[in-house]
């Protein structure tokens, strides 16, 4: 049917209608093959995208890379959203974060930028040292800090100049390796361009409700060198963010009482409030060549470094509420993420098969500071009966944490170039990480002799070594025309060697240095039948693997925590935890690209998961593996182009993540909800374009986000409300400029997305909240040479 009918059937009457009844028309059409079937009639071969569809931002436009090959959302049996570089600079996306709330199926939780941590189709990262989602940038994996207290928070670059984002949904061992047990997100920068001198610059400037003035400008520029042979491009960023969280300092502040509340600390008089300190600046930079030293070669390296100073997190004390944090001194809190990447791609062509060398190298260094006077305090009252030396007690406590991560990876792959029914990919793939932490809880040397008899409260340093070894091999079959048939697996061996030395009186006092070798495989198979050109189904079988680390003991107040489970002494190691998923899911395109629709339902079946256990009376925490969970849920997106220059959005996904038996180690029973997953997310958004006055075109873009409530334990178990987020914008644009005025949080929320745990000790009462950014409003001004 052609869109004008599709149109004139929806007249105006009626649109406000279709649209309030789209969630009930796009479930029936992703499940009603007689539609896609009767489409076929009228498409003869594969839709291809008319302008009309692309300015509508459909789905299907993007292309991908997901299975290491080009192809398209649409024609990938796969659950994958994917936003292109167009889409991320028209909604005005700029970090990682951000991006990941349109997102179906998954979580984030975490306290500013390098410190969030996401969670997909329910497999929760609330406890190990691994990521269950992995983070790429191109073919690069990205590894995270094996011990931090935000070791599973991959670097979250700027979105300036990407080519697109992928997002996976379900395992991809297979062809990404361990920690893509529950997903993968790829960022996919912008390539050099042969013979082409180009660039674009932006400005965004804003005010943040209860904050101060932001302010943005990134550049990219695309410089041919020699013609034909080589070409380069920079990116450049700076980026200053205002804060809006204060610290207050009192040294009339109160004691927490025994019983773990708070006291009135809003009520103790100020000596000294420090406005605005969770400001963020950072800047970065990109540099990539394109060389084709032959028609059959080509060479890409490129450099990535990016810089973030914070001086406090985007998080506020539970009790009294947002959005203050109180302390009986002056502490400063700053937080500090750099990393660097450098690598090389190279490919050659030879006719048959391409054979691709991917080289990499990164370092990445994280600081964080944190005031403990509070929460000494509470843990050790009897030793600690009050914060000054002179009553008693140590003074200010701050407590430090370094990590420094190096990896390299080399990869190897031959993939065919075959247009046959039969296509291939297989490679090998090596992996050495490095990964060092210092932590260390410091007051004043006399006052903690008095109370503890040691001037040593606590310090700690560990070593994290960890070798992956991984084969590879992924297949595809075309059966008959519209049957295909992909299978591949991933063997892989893994060592790891951690040193974990300890000192001080408050901690366990033993040093540690174990070995752990793992080995399997993460077989996948998947299946596919295009119903029509334009209309597909398939299914999905595939394993993912995460793996285990060393870890530091409990201090000695523990014991009696300790036995209550059962247990003498913490476990200073936990194992690997694995996950088996079965998926079946639904692609369509109706209407001659109208209205698209993509669903997927799936069920997991997770081993030996990983679960953070905190000892209520001495407030350490470990990490050991309970018995299994269990997954179930859907994901639905969905995009309609109601009229010319008009269309809409929209995505869904549910999961239900529940523990499937009673673990007495960890203290899990049958049917609890697994921590940090949000049952039910969603997202959509109406987006208007039309000319105006010559040469110019009107755009606006309203968009509403929707996290449900998660389940969560730091000091205790607790629930996140769910919250729904708003952002508009409108403007104007030419073909060389862009110009939009936006109010990013409309409602000026300030949700709860995460609680961060301290660095040292996790007391009932003492809680941080983490929220998002309040109202902020300004303009959005970019150019194109």
């Amino acid at each position: 049917m052609p869109v004008r009918d599709f149109q004139t059937m929806f007249g105006k009457g009626r649109r406000a209608a279709v649209c309030h009844r789209l969630l009930p028309i796009c479930a029936a059409l992703s499940v009603w093959p007689a539609l896609a079937l009767a489409q076929s009639a009228d498409a003869g071969t594969e839709a291809e995208p008319t302008p009309a569809a692309s300015s509508s931002v459909t789905l299907e436009t993007v292309v991908i890379t997901a299975e290491r090959r080009l192809s398209t959302v649409q024609k990938t049996p796969i659950s994958i959203t994917a936003v292109s570089g167009a889409q991320l600079k028209e909604k005005g996306l700029t970090s990682v974060a951000d991006l990941m709330r349109d997102i179906p199926g998954l979580s984030a939780k975490g306290g500013g930028t390098g410190q969030t941590d996401y969670t997909i189709r329910g497999l929760s990262s609330a406890a190990g040292v691994a990521p269950t989602v992995g983070f790429y940038l191109d073919d690069v994996p990205l590894g995270s800090p094996t011990i931090s207290s935000g070791g599973k928070s991959p670097v979250d670059p700027d979105l300036y100049d990407l080519a697109r984002v992928e997002v996976l949904r379900g395992p991809q061992g297979t062809l990404y390796g361990a920690s893509s047990m529950g997903g993968t997100i790829k960022l996919v920068p912008e390539s050099p361009m042969m013979n082409v001198f180009k660039g674009s610059a932006q400005v965004v400037g804003s005010k943040t409700e209860g904050g101060g003035l932001n302010v943005t400008a990134n550049a990219a520029i695309n410089i041919p060198l020699i013609e034909d042979v080589a070409a380069m491009r920079l990116v450049l960023t700076k980026k200053r963010l205002s804060g809006w969280m204060d610290r207050v300092s009192s040294s009339a502040m109160p004691l927490s009482n025994p019983d773990g509340t708070r006291g009135d600390v809003a009520a103790a008089p100020p000596d000294h409030i420090q406005r605005r300190v969770n400001d963020t600046n950072l800047e970065g930079v990109r540099a990539s060549l394109v060389i084709t030293p032959t028609r059959e070669l080509t060479i890409t390296p490129t450099y990535l470094y990016q810089g973030v100073k914070m001086g406090g997190s985007d998080t506020y004390d539970a009790d009294p509420g947002c959005c203050k944090h109180y302390q009986p001194f002056n502490i400063a809190e700053p937080f500090k993420d750099s990393f660097s990447i450098a690598s090389v791609k190279a490919e050659y062509d030879f006719d048959a098969v391409t054979l691709t060398s991917v080289t990499a190298y990164s370092k990445r260094t994280k600081f964080r500071a944190e005031d403990e006077t509070e929460i000494t305090q509470a843990v050790y009252r009897a030793e600690v009966p009050a914060y000054s030396i002179a009553d008693g007690g140590l003074g200010p406590v701050v407590s430090t944490e370094f990590n420094r991560t190096r990896q390299f990876t080399q990869e190897f792959r031959l993939s065919s170039n075959s247009e046959g029914p039969l296509r291939w990919i297989g490679g090998v793939f090596f992996s050495r990480m490095i990964s060092t932490y210092q932590g260390a809880l410091e007051s004043d040397p006399a006052a903690a002799t008095a109370a503890f008899g040691s001037p040593d409260l606590f310090h700690q340093t560990i070593e994290d070594v960890l070798v992956q070894k991984a084969l590879f091999a992924n297949v595809s079959y075309d059966i008959t025309k519209d049957l295909k048939i992909t299978g591949g697996t991933r063997y892989f061996k893994s060592t790891a060697r951690d040193v974990v030395v300890s000192a001080g009186v408050l901690s366990d006092g033993t040093n540690h240095d174990e070995h752990a070798t793992s080995k399997g495989s993460t077989p996948m198979v998947n299946l596919s039948y295009n119903l029509s050109p334009t209309s597909m189904v398939y299914s999905t079988a595939a394993k993912g693997y995460r793996e285990g680390s060393a870890q530091p003991g409990v201090g000695p107040s523990c014991a009696g925590d300790l036995a209550a489970v059962g247990l003498t002494e913490a476990p200073v190691r936990f194992n690997p935890d694995t996950v088996w998923s079965y998926e079946a899911g639904s692609k369509n395109l109706f209407f001659d690209n109208a209205l698209t629709v993509n669903v997927a339902a799936y069920t997991q079946k997770w081993s030996k998961v990983q679960r953070l256990v905190v000892l209520p009376t001495c407030q350490y925490q470990y990490t050991d593996n309970a018995g299994g969970a269990e997954a179930k849920g859907f994901e639905l997106e969905a995009g309609l182009r109601v009229a010319q220059g008009l269309s809409l959005n929209f995505a869904v996904g549910h999961v239900k993540a529940v523990y499937t038996a009673d673990d007495a180690r960890t203290g899990t029973t049958r049917g609890q909800k697994l921590d940090g997953v949000a049952a039910w997310s969603g997202s959509s958004s109406i987006r208007y374009e039309t000319p105006v006055r010559d040469s110019y075109r009107l755009l606006a873009n309203l968009a509403l986000t929707y996290t449900g409530s998660s389940n969560i334990t730091v000091s205790e178990p607790k629930v996140l409300p769910s919250y729904t987020l708003i952002d508009a914008r409108i403007g104007l644009k030419s073909s060389k400029w862009t110009a939009m005025l936006f109010a990013n949080n409309l409602t000026n929320r300030h949700p709860v997305t995460g609680i961060v745990g301290a660095l040292t000790f996790n007391p009932r009462g003492l809680d941080r909240y983490a929220t998002t950014r309040p109202r902020t409003i300004g303009f959005d001004v970019s150019h194109e040479l």
